[in-house]
């Protein structure tokens, strides 16, 4: 009898063990086991609102990690060769060390460098908060004694703007510009709305004026300026077209020998239901050193309001 009940729970648990063994492999089996989480946000492809735009900067700097894929990026140091400027004089790096703190902020640059007549320069450039100083050593003056630091109070706001104008700080700072809390490394999917803002559009607030604010930049041979924040009181063309305070204008200025190729395009969701695009002009140069400027066609009446000045002819 003892022999018999032996078998019979030896039996008994070699099948609860296949048992067991069998509900495992069928769960491992089963659709969506095992597998990782699905990603917090991905955009849609093309997609160009605010959110789509930050995540896919960061994603494709390596700047999100983790499984919430948080931007985590809090310190880092890289080295690099080249050509600087040193008293407008080119200088061939020997040396470039830059180590970055994101939560300070701060940053030290440590340069040397060889000018084209043979001549060594070399530096330590500081920035910690609103502190800037120069250094002979790294970390000058923090042991008594040990070294020599330089103040450099006007130097904090260029050596800010290098810190966050790098390739990491840039993303850092308009994800800061963009974000609703104060959140440390936040994924831009998670944080913003989808449709907050369109890349391109300004945050920032603007002033309207009378003739605009405008940025320019060169394409190629072509120098583009690109216009916004215009008051909606002002009128385009000499049939006095109106437009609303949305007017967008795009102005391109393209040399081609004595000429000049003039082409305008204008946009307002406001007024108008699709871009408007002026037939180009060329203009050209006139050999006669003696041309000078037309003369004015007759007297006329001036108004001046603020920054303002209207002109009626007779």
């Amino acid at each position: 009898m003892v022999f018999r009940r032996r078998i019979i729970w030896t039996s008994v648990a070699i099948g609860v063990v296949l048992t067991i063994r069998a509900l495992s492999t069928a769960g491992a089996q089963a659709p969506g086991a095992n597998r990782e989480p699905p990603p917090p946000y991905r955009p849609a492809a093309g997609a160009k609102d605010l959110r789509a735009v930050l995540f896919n900067w960061t994603w494709y700097m390596g700047m999100l990690r983790g499984v919430d894929e948080h931007e985590l990026i809090v310190s880092l140091e890289y080295q690099g060769k080249g050509t600087i400027l040193v008293d407008g004089q080119p200088c061939t790096l020997t040396k470039y060390r830059v180590s970055t703190s994101y939560q300070t902020p701060g940053q030290r640059v440590q340069y040397a460098c060889a000018r084209p007549n043979g001549q060594t320069y070399s530096g330590i450039e500081v920035v910690s908060g609103q502190y800037a100083w120069n250094e002979d050593i790294p970390g000058a003056e923090i042991i008594a004694g040990k070294g020599k630091a330089n103040p450099m109070p006007g130097a904090v706001q260029e050596r800010l703007i290098r810190l966050w104008a790098s390739p990491q700080g840039a993303p850092k700072a308009a994800l800061a510009g963009a974000a609703p809390t104060t959140e440390l490394g936040p994924n831009p999917g998670t944080l913003l709305q989808n449709g907050v803002a369109k890349a391109g559009e300004t945050s920032v607030s603007i002033e309207s004026t009378y003739m605009g604010y405008t940025v320019g930049h060169w394409e190629g041979d072509t120098l583009v300026l690109d216009s916004i924040s215009f008051v909606d009181t002002t009128w385009l063309a000499r049939g006095g077209f109106f437009h609303s305070d949305q007017m967008h204008v795009v102005e391109r200025f393209t040399r081609q020998g004595n000429q000049i190729r003039y082409e305008v395009t204008v946009e307002d969701p406001e007024v108008l239901v699709e871009p408007w695009v002026m037939t180009p002009r060329t203009l050209r140069l006139n050999p006669n050193p003696e041309a000078g400027l037309l003369p004015e066609r007759g007297n006329c009446e001036v108004y001046e309001l603020n920054n303002i000045s209207s002109q009626i002819r007779h």
